[in-house]
């Protein structure tokens, strides 16, 4: 083997990385929500009268922005995970939209063709979505 990690201990750590992020993301999320919530006497600003509530130095915004990273590295990690068990994933995909039976070159390029209809629908809802800021 060398240096070459087998795949299982690979994929191992992939999900075991996957979940101590995804448990980050919903501390986080827990914290921005019940432990610093938004403040009732806002000036626009962010901040309150009284000043911005902080835990470990941090403020909701600071605690948000970790969370979004967190969004971000979750979003990476099942892509890297999905990227190890591509085949699968095209095979399993096919056979659940009815499509049985067809060779593995073709089930790549519908799983592409999902990809990218995923993408472009994401595309679409973030610039639609942009549009409609008041």
């Amino acid at each position: 083997m060398g240096g070459i990690m087998k795949r299982n201990t690979l994929n191992f750590y992939i999900d075991l990385t996957s979940f101590l992020v995804l448990f980050a993301l919903l501390v986080t999320g827990l914290l921005i929500h019940y432990v610093l919530p938004p403040c009732g006497n806002c000036d626009g600003s962010g901040r309150g009268a009284s000043g911005e509530l902080t835990l470990w130095g941090l403020g909701r915004h600071d605690i948000g922005r970790v969370h979004f990273y967190l969004a971000l590295t979750t979003v990476a990690l099942v892509l890297l995970h999905i990227c190890l068990h591509w085949s699968w994933v095209c095979a399993t995909c096919c056979n659940l939209l009815g499509l049985k039976g067809i060779g593995p070159e073709r089930q790549q390029r519908y799983g592409i063709l999902l990809l990218l209809i995923l993408m472009i629908a994401t595309i679409g809802l973030l610039y639609w979505a942009k549009t409609q800021v008041q």
